[in-house]
């Protein structure tokens, strides 16, 4: 409905269309604020509205719309073009719809073949368009469904869910109950956003954890204990993903964890991870060794499996007998010996690694050192002539040294084999469509890189100031997140010179390890962040919270 053309002669008879057309008013609402707050009553303009249409107006805000009216149609469709079922007539066989461009004969059609595929004739009234879009977001956010079992389809629920999580590129999608909902989540950029509650039945709440639980193999009988399952080669569109599913039991039912992991997604290289030409040069030198051990710390989510992948492509040639243990394998590579740890059958790490060093391996990948066994079976390893890549739960590079320490690694067999500690996180990355150019820093923004830059400032060869650095801020639009789009790796390397190698032998504290490692040059995780923010890729904000 084109406002700024029929409003403005109707009704504001004393105001000229030029003058109107130069407050650049966007939208139905803007004109019909500009008009409220000039003296004219919204009554009066639905009055005229419905006069000039020859239809009635529905105020839509606070009629509850079921999900059986909704059943039959997509609420993207339904959004994209402003138009909403609102009622259904069994009786006289009706669809009342809301419609906010009643000149669009075309969309009218289509809902009127939908509604006819559906048993009904359609019947058109129109409401605002800003207030058909915003109840289309309410249910969106909140769907409710009637107490007709029959119209509930928990194959197509539980598809809708994945595919969307699919659609947004979510890592994860959490469904849980709570009370008489399931409510949805899905993590996108590590954040998780685009909550949705769905109030059903508990007929149909318990189908959907049920049919969760068959698709991924899990045991449909065992509701309190935890669980692990799988969903392989889901397809969605053109491509294959592979989902891991995780169940645990919580006071008001079993919540549902999916991992989406998309199969036929190339593995990435450094430089798209965010490595920068410097970290790459030494990444590879290391790799290009046929023995040692090379260390990747980071916390749960810190992407150090994809960087492992990674590093795992590089070597993956015919030439070399590659072995991974994982837990679990998530990504399938072709030429890679992948196992799949498995403690009920007596699959662990160091049982798995013991006999693989009988496998003729040249490289052999440890998913994770968790005990003292198998980081000495790893050290010995890479002293033996494999080359060894491990990740350990460690804050930081140098923190993997503490970390070993305390599992209860000698200093004397990890400085021998070890070729370097490599450790990251991810940050999200700036949105290019809608990002901001920082005049101004915030106080606490300013205080936290005047800190990095005091804390690195002695022994850091040719460290800048980040003071006057130019950075961004983000902002919000309809091609993002919050202001963001995509993550991005921060990381730091440390190479195990002679000089570091010996300071791990003779136990140094972590202070003086540091210390030399700034002196040959260590970048940190600060630094890398501060070199990215002030390239525009990321924020000071998003650099504090994740390396603060």
């Amino acid at each position: 409905m084109n406002y700024l053309r029929l409003i403005i002669p109707r009704i504001a008879k004393d105001e000229s269309r030029d003058t109107l057309n130069k407050l650049k008013l966007k939208g139905d609402k803007d004109v019909l604020d500009y008009l409220i707050q000039s003296g004219y009553r919204k009554n009066d303009i639905i009055r005229e509205l419905e006069k000039y249409y020859g239809i009635k107006y529905i105020d839509i805000s606070n009629i509850d719309i079921t999900n059986e009216v909704l059943g039959g149609f997509d609420l993207d469709y339904l959004e994209k073009n402003v138009v909403l079922p609102y009622e259904i007539d069994k009786t006289n066989k009706i669809c009342n719809v809301v419609i906010g461009d009643t000149t669009n004969q075309e969309l009218i059609r289509d809902m009127q073949s939908v509604c006819s595929r559906l048993g009904y004739n359609a019947i058109f009234n129109f409401s605002f368009q800003f207030e058909i879009i915003d109840k289309i977001k309410d249910i969106k956010s909140i769907a409710v469904v009637s107490d007709i079992d029959e119209v509930f389809d928990t194959q197509s629920w539980v598809n809708d869910v994945l595919n969307k999580g699919i659609k947004l590129k979510a890592s994860d999608i959490h469904i849980e109950r709570i009370e008489d909902s399931i409510q949805v989540r899905y993590r996108v950029d590590g954040i998780l956003v685009n909550r949705k509650k769905f109030k059903y039945s508990e007929r149909n709440l318990s189908s959907i954890v049920v049919r969760l639980k068959i698709i991924s193999d899990m045991d449909i009988t065992e509701k309190r204990r935890p669980q692990d399952g799988r969903i392989d080669n889901y397809k969605y569109g053109t491509k294959t993903y592979d989902m891991r599913v995780s169940s645990v039991g919580t006071i008001y039912g079993e919540k549902i964890v999916i991992k989406i992991i998309e199969k036929d997604d190339a593995i990435l290289g450094f430089r798209q991870l965010g490595y920068s030409k410097e970290n790459e040069i030494k990444i590879r030198k290391m790799l290009k060794n046929k023995n040692g051990i090379v260390y990747i710390g980071g916390a749960t989510g810190s992407g150090k499996t994809t960087s492992l992948y990674s590093m795992i492509d590089i070597l993956n040639t015919e030439d070399k007998n590659i072995y991974t243990i994982e837990d679990p394998v998530e990504k399938t590579i072709q030429n890679i010996n992948q196992i799949q740890i498995n403690k009920l059958a007596g699959v662990d790490y160091a049982n798995t690694l013991r006999s693989l060093l009988r496998q003729d391996p040249d490289v052999i990948v440890v998913g994770e050192v968790r005990d003292l066994e198998t980081a000495e079976l790893s050290s010995r390893a890479s002293l033996t002539g494999h080359l060894v890549l491990c990740t350990v739960h460690a804050n930081n590079a140098i923190d993997c040294i503490s970390r070993l320490i305390d599992i209860g690694v000698a200093p004397y067999i990890m400085s021998a084999g070890t070729l370097g500690f490599l450790s990251q996180r991810l940050v999200r990355v700036l949105c290019d469509k809608c990002k901001q150019r920082v005049t101004k820093l915030e106080p606490h923004e300013k205080a936290w890189i005047d800190e990095v830059n005091k804390k690195y400032d002695k022994g850091v060869n040719g460290n800048r100031d980040y003071a006057d650095g130019e950075f961004y801020r983000a902002v919000g639009c309809k091609e993002c997140h919050g202001g963001y789009k995509g993550r991005v790796a921060l990381v730091e390397i440390l190479e195990a010179t002679e000089n570091i190698k010996h300071a791990i032998s003779r136990s140094l504290g972590i202070d003086e390890i540091m210390k030399i490692a700034l002196d040959e040059g260590f970048r940190t995780l600060e630094l890398d962040g501060l070199d990215k923010a002030s390239k525009g890729m990321t924020t000071i904000d998003e650099l504090i919270i994740q390396v603060s």
